[in-house]
């Protein structure tokens, strides 16, 4: 029996979107972090709805490691922006996929928040 290639959808970006090939680890202090922004992009949420989340789930969040909220300043004719994200590290990253996707947290085995 043969096996047929199906790739009716490949480089259409409906398998992959167009920005799953940018880099979604950073070097931060000497450790791999996902960035947020790019996290937030590749599920094609806005990354303020991405943002708050984590802000909602920082005690959490913060069990699994340090959580570095940073800003970036990007200039522009008209002024300049200030962009917050957040730097998480793989456990953190895997936290925040299962809230999104809306998988058991709670499998994780962090204590609750008090």
């Amino acid at each position: 029996m043969t096996q047929k290639k199906i790739t009716a959808l490949a480089g259409s970006g409906q398998i992959h979107p167009e920005a799953s090939q940018k880099e979604i680890c950073i070097q931060y202090k000497q450790e791999s972090r996902i960035d947020s922004r790019v996290f937030a992009k590749r599920i094609g949420v806005k990354h303020k709805n991405l943002y708050a989340l984590i802000q909602k789930h920082n005690s959490e969040l913060r069990q699994l490691g340090t959580l570095p909220f940073q800003m970036e300043t990007c200039s522009q004719a008209t002024g300049s922006t200030i962009t917050k994200y957040v730097p998480l590290n793989s456990d953190q990253f895997d936290y925040i996929c299962r809230l999104v996707r809306g998988r058991n947290s709670e499998r994780i085995g962090l204590t609750p928040p008090r």
